[in-house]
Order: C-alpha cells, then structure tokens, then sequence
C-alpha cells in the first residue's frame, strides 16, 4: 500500500500527533497541552520573565520601578523641596541656601557676605585679593592692601614715584688764626707748635678779597667773606673804658673822657685807623683823639681773629651724591690758610650728616694761592701752593683732604702739599720726609745735616760724602751710600760674605755648611717623601694617596679580588666572580625550576617535571586507555563499559541488558498466525514479553489466521 502502519503517540493515542517536548512533557495532539517554550534566561519551561527594564529573573519583587519622572528604572527623586529632580530630569535637588533656606537664591560672595543682592557683591582690588582696599597710585602701582607697597608721593619736583630728593646744604670755612700760626708771640701766639717744622709764618694777613668758589656736584657755592686784614685799617671796635685800663695814656684821655660826661653829653671810646677817639653818642661828632703806638694797637686786638664764612644752598635733585667730592678753586692771588671745613647736610628735612673735616695747616695742609710762591716762601722749595682742594664727607666719615699734590693720598697726607706716595716718615713725627725740615728729629736741619736719615750722627759718611750713607759692612769694605758698592750680606750660616743660603726647604745649605739643598719629590713639595709607585702615580709623602698594591693575581694597579668562594676574579685574570645561586649557596648550582621553586644543588629537592599534557607540575595523567586526561588537559579518564571494556561503548539498555534493544513494541496476534494487529502494540522488554504478543503487525485480519 506505500502506507505507514500508524503509530501511538506519547500519549497513547494510534496516530495522534501528540509529542515529547523540550521540558520532557507529553504536550499538543489530545492532551490539551500546548509544547513548553523557553523563557527570558533561554530555559524551557523557565518561570523567568522581563520587567519594564528588560531585567530577567522570576522573582517580581525586584522588579523595575517608574520615577517621579515617569521613567522606568530611573534614579529622579522628589527632593527637599518637593521637586522631581536628578536622573534625566537636567534638574539638582534643592539645597539649603547661606540663609538656611531651602531652595533659596542667597549666596556668598568672594568675601562671604550671604544675601541675594549682587549689586553688592564684594570685589577684586589690584592686587586680585576680594574686599581689600589696594588700588592703583598715581604712579599706576599697585599699593597699600596686602601689597606690603605704599603709595608713590610727589618729590620735590612734582614728579610722582620721582627719585629727586630735596637738599639743604650748609658749608662753611674757618680760616687759620693768628693764635695757631708759627711766630711764636709777635701777634698773640702763645707757644709756636713743634708742628711748624721750624717754618715761621704769621697767621694775622691770612685772608682774600677775592672770591673761592666750592663745586659740590651740581651745586656751587661761593665765599666772599675771608678777608682778614690789619683790623685798625677797615674796621672799628668798640671798646669800654676797662680795655685801656693801665695803658700810658689812660689818665690823661679818660679825663676829659669823664670832663664830657659832667658836661651832660653822652659818649663813647672809638678805636679807629690807629687813632682812639672820644665820639657823642647823640652826634656822632669825634670830640678827641689821640694816635696809638704799634705796640698799643697789638695789646688792643682781640685774642681771637680765625674768619668764618658759611655758605647756604637748597637743591632738588636725583643725581646729587652728598657723599661725593667738594672742589674747591682759588680765584684770587692772596694765600689763604684755610683750617677747617664744616658741612651740615639736610636730606628731605632730616639731618643726613655734621661733619668737620680739619686740614694739616701747619704743613701746607688748606694752603691754597694761584702764586705757586706763597707756599715755597714759607714751608720750602718743594711746596709749591696748589689752587684747587678737593675734600670729601663719606660715610663711614674720614678727614678726607686731597691738595692736588698728585699723590693720590687723601687722607692723613703727612705732606699735605707735596707728591710723597710712599708717605715716609723716618722721625715719625706725623711729617714725611719728602716735606720734614729735619727728617731723622735730631734737632738738626737737613740742610746741615750729613746723616739726615741718621739721628745718631751728622757727619760724612765712611766715603768721605756728606748724607752720603755709606757705611763700612761687616765684611769691613765701605757700601753703599754713593759708593756704589753693594754692603756685603750675612749669608744663613753667620758667615759675612759667605754663599750659604736657605733651600726651599727652609734649611741652610751649601756655602760653608757641607749641606746640600734639599730636592722635589713628585708632588712638587720640596723635601717631601712622595715617590712614584708600581702604578706611576705619585704617592705617600703629603698627596694623601696611598701606594698602589698588588691585587690577589699579582698585578699592580689591577682590581683582581677575592670573590666570595674565595676565588681571585676579575682584573687580569679573564675570571668572573662566583654566583649565589637561588638557594643564596656562594657557588652553588641550585636553580629556579620550571615551576619556579628552587631546587637541585645543596637544596635537597629534585626539579619539577612535565605531566602528561606538558604542564610543569601539572596533574594530567594517561587513564586506562592511554589518554591523557584530567589537570589542564580538558578530558576526563576513560570508563569500563557494561561488558568490562575500557573505553568501550557497550551499554545496559532500558531492560538492564549489556547491548541489548531496549524496550520493543510488540502487537497483540489474536490468532496465533505470527503476525500481529499494528493497532494493537505495546512496550516490553524482550526478556518480559506477555504470550500472544509478537514482533510483527502485518495480520489485516488478527482474528483469522488464515
């Protein structure tokens, strides 16, 4: 027929299309049931199911939920100020404001002052500090506030942040009087100093008519007050009756003195051009005079005459130095002996500085005259008076006087005006010799003195010359002097003339002494013990170097040494030095194994070795059927199957039979022919199979065996 005999499905109905499905249940055809399917986790049957936010699991109480902004699985919250904020809304929950308030718009400014007003908001100053108070000065600096700078102020030009400072200066000369000169008592003097070097000048005319004029920087000052003449030519002094007390004439003048007085009128004594008057006061009218003698006029002229003239200025300027030089120039023919020079110096109105500097006038010292003469007259041919002095005032303050004598000494010049750069001074006496009267002090002019550098004699010398200088030497020879011989020398041994002399060693050798010099050793140090050693290099002695020794092979300079196994290494000897080994063995051969443990050598341990899926240490092994199974080889070891096989694949069927069939349909022979009725079947195992059951259904008729 081509026809299929029908079958029974799983649910025991012949032909039925009723089936085992994927969960193992007998489902569709006329059970009633439909096929299990497989859920959200790709099981059959599975209970798991997807929540609005595609989270799968069977347990609903952890299913998604909606935000306050409608979104499933969403983070908005409702905040402090009922508001659906966070999440996807864009929005921030509310915060409480620097007021306190939730939600509120108060905040702090840079300086923290809470409101909500911005107008009012602190700022930034100059200096980029919120609420402080710098602000740009007129200079366009930034200042005060935290600057630590202060604002620029106008200086005395006007100029703002101007470096001109404002200057009041004061200078003022005081001459040489006629009590400090050096002519003993004809004018007043009462002792004449040592220090007039036995010149003898008078101090009484010492003045100009002319001008001197005094550059400081850029400001000049002129002096047209030093003039100091014979007082009874120029000018008057009034003088009481007690001044003439004692004098010759006195009775006979201060009666008619008293006479005009009785008679009412009021009057007075005039000194005047050598004349002594009796003058009405009221008038002015000269009633009597009589003519004063020279030794008169002396006896009625003050004990002090030193002129002073002081000079004022005021500047305003950057670039005056109130430190700096003074110049002063003589205009005029007159010498003048100036004694001191005093400067007051006012910086912005406060006093800088009061400082005198005083000159060695005795000696030439202030002499100024544009007739070279006026000083050679007095002090000698080689002091010839300058016309210009430069005087200084610096700080720390020194008597800083320079006479332009070319010397280039400023202060305390022992020849004021002579060119001595050497400043001697054999006597000491505070006058070099180049300007000194009597330069040995033995109270004897060099002029008359033989031996004026000698103050124990003032004879010729042993050659016969007059302040030659010669002296007869220790070896009894005449030197030196202007006998050009050299004095013969001691040499370091006391030998007169002798050839012995100090090494750089400082000993004495040859000559006499039987002594050699000493030598350099290779350091250069003379007398020293350094020597070249076996390496060339220069050692011992003072270079602080040690002496190169041999090295364990022998080698001088070399580096060979002792390794820690005791071996000679290194340098020459083309030999590396010992290892430790892992087990920290000097030498030993013990090593990190495949498995990184350290065996072998003094360890006592044997390394690691392959299984059989060549893993170190691994646990993989051949099972009984020579596969390599287990440790990281991914097998498991090979099974005995029901017939005792290793490996094999007989099985027990569902009838606990070794390879047996497993359970058979068999079909219902009603007649006994051998064939059975298809409609009619049923499962059993060949070992329990009822009677009247047969394997074959081709009986149309199971009622008819024939």
């Amino acid at each position: 027929t081509g026809i299929k005999a029908c079958s029974q499905d799983c649910n025991g109905d012949w032909g039925g299309d009723a089936e085992i499905d994927n969960c193992q249940n007998c489902s569709g055809g006329s059970t009633g049931l439909e096929g299990c399917i497989q859920d959200c986790n790709g099981e059959w049957g599975g209970t798991a199911v997807l929540d609005k936010c595609d989270n799968c699991d069977d347990n609903p109480l952890n299913d998604c939920e909606q935000d306050c902004n409608a979104e499933w699985g969403g983070t908005a919250k409702i905040d402090r100020c009922e508001i659906c904020v966070e999440g996807s809304t864009g929005n921030e929950a509310c915060v409480m404001d620097c007021n306190g308030n939730l939600g509120g718009t108060a905040y702090e400014d840079e300086c923290g002052e809470c409101d909500v007003n911005p107008e009012n908001d602190c700022e930034q100053d100059c200096n980029s500090d919120w609420g402080e108070t710098a602000y740009l000065d007129n200079c366009d600096i930034c200042v005060e506030g935290n600057t630590g700078a202060i604002a620029c102020v106008q200086d005395c030009n006007d100029n703002w942040g101007g470096e001109a400072k404002q200057y009041n200066l004061e200078l003022a000369i005081k001459l040489a009087d006629k009590l400090t000169d050096c002519d003993e008592t004809k004018d007043g003097t009462g002792k004449k100093s040592p220090r007039c070097n036995y010149n003898s000048w008078d101090g009484k005319h010492n003045g100009t008519a002319s001008t001197i004029k005094a550059l400081w920087g850029e400001v000049s000052f002129k002096f047209k007050s030093l003039e100091q003449l014979k007082w009874n030519e120029h000018t008057e002094f009034d003088t009481v009756s007690i001044t003439l007390t004692g004098k010759d004439f006195f009775s006979n003048i201060d009666k008619l003195f008293h006479e005009f007085k009785a008679a009412g009128k009021e009057v007075e004594y005039i000194v005047k051009r050598n004349k002594v008057y009796i003058v009405d006061i009221n008038s002015g009218k000269k009633l009597y005079k009589e003519d004063l003698t020279d030794e008169l006029e002396q006896s009625l002229i003050p004990k002090s005459h030193g002129i002073i003239e002081r000079e004022f200025a005021a500047i305003c300027t950057d670039a005056f130095d109130p430190f700096g030089e003074i110049v002063f120039r003589m205009k005029g023919r007159n010498l003048v002996r100036i004694h001191q020079v005093n400067a007051i110096v006012y910086e912005e109105g406060e006093k800088l500085y009061d400082e005198t500097v005083t000159m060695n006038f005795f000696n030439g010292g202030g002499w100024m005259s544009k007739n070279k003469k006026d000083c050679i007259k007095h002090l000698g041919d080689n002091s010839a008076c300058p016309s210009k002095m430069t005087i200084k005032f610096p700080k720390p303050f020194k008597n800083y006087i320079d006479m332009n004598d070319g010397d280039d000494v400023s202060i305390d010049d022992n020849c004021p005006i002579v060119n001595n750069p050497d400043q001697a001074d054999y006597d000491s006496d505070g006058i070099g010799d180049a300007c000194d009267n009597d330069d040995d002090g033995d109270a004897v002019l060099d002029l008359m003195d033989c031996s004026p550098l000698d103050e124990n004699t003032i004879e010729p010398d042993c050659n016969n010359d007059c302040g030659g200088g010669a002296e007869v030497d220790g070896c009894g020879d005449c030197a030196g002097g202007l006998t050009e011989k050299e004095p013969c020398a001691e040499d370091c041994s006391g030998e007169w003339g002798g050839e012995a002399y100090l090494d750089d060693c400082g000993e004495c050798v040859e000559g006499s002494t039987g002594k050699s010099p000493c030598e350099q050793d290779c350091n250069e140090e003379w007398g020293g013990s350094a020597v070249v050693d076996n390496c060339e290099n220069c050692s011992g002695g003072k270079t602080g170097v040690e002496a190169c020794k041999p090295d364990c092979n022998g080698d001088f300079g070399s580096e060979a040494y002792l390794d820690e196994c005791n071996i000679c290494v290194g340098g020459k000897t083309e030999t590396e030095p010992c290892q430790q080994d892992c087990n920290e063995q000097w030498g030993g051969n013990a090593a990190l194994d495949e498995c990184g443990q350290c065996t072998g050598g003094s360890t006592g341990i044997p390394p690691c070795e392959q299984d059989c899926n060549g893993d170190f240490a691994g646990s993989a092994y051949k099972d009984n059927c020579g596969e390599c199974v287990e440790g990281n080889s991914g097998k498991s070891p090979c099974s005995q199957d029901c017939k005792g096989d290793w490996g094999g694949d007989a099985a027990s069927d569902d009838c606990d039979v070794c390879g047996g069939p497993g359970i058979i349909t068999y079909y219902m022979d009603d007649d006994g022919d051998g064939e059975g009725n298809c409609e009619v079947n049923f499962q059993h195992c060949p070992n329990d199979v009822p009677e009247g059951l047969v394997t074959d259904c081709r009986d149309c008729d199971d009622e008819n065996i024939n």
